[in-house]
Parts: structure tokens; sequence; C-alpha cells
């Protein structure tokens, strides 16, 4: 059989990374830092989210994969209590960087 398939439409993922916050550990005192990967697209994918703090990278790399309109948060550990200027959290296409007020 032969034949030709036509797709009028186009098949990839969309990830939208959203800044979720800094969270507290009170017992420990222990910070972790939340980004939220939604995937607005129609194609099911995976990928990979780091962190800059102020600029530095941390070592820290988390692998995701999410199928068309579902959404996960990802925690990454920060390592010292300093005060952080900016949070960038970068994937293959798309980066997102949110600014911290003192």
């Amino acid at each position: 059989v032969n034949g030709e398939i036509n797709y009028n439409i186009l098949f990839k993922a969309d990830f939208v990374l959203t800044y979720e916050g800094i969270n507290e550990n009170l017992i420990t005192g222990k910070k972790t830092i939340a980004v939220k990967i939604k995937n607005a697209g129609n194609l099911t994918d995976a990928g990979k989210v780091t962190m800059f703090v102020d600029g530095v990278s941390l070592d820290e790399v988390h692998h995701y994969e999410l199928d068309p309109g579902k959404e996960k948060i990802l925690y990454f550990s920060l390592k010292n209590n300093d005060s952080i200027q900016s949070i960038t959290f970068s994937t293959k296409y798309k980066s997102l960087t949110e600014t911290l007020a003192e």
C-alpha cells in the first residue's frame, strides 16, 4: 500500500517555567527553591532544568517527562543562606529569571 498522509497539526511539546518561591524547613533550616514545569504543547516529551543563583550554576540538574497538559514542581536545594539577588532556571530552549527583592 502506498499513500501519503498530510498532517495539518503541528506536534510539539511546549514547556512553560514558573517560579514557585523559596521554602524553608523550620526544623532543619534548609531551604529549597521550587519551579513548576508545565507542558502546554500537544506531545509528550522530556527535558532537564538547571538553576543559576546570582549567575552561578548549581551542580543540581533535574530531569522530567511530561504528557500534554501535565505539570510538575521540581525542588532545588539551596546550599547557602546568603542573600540572593536573582535565580535563573534554564532548559534547552527556554529560561526564566526571577529577580528577588531584599
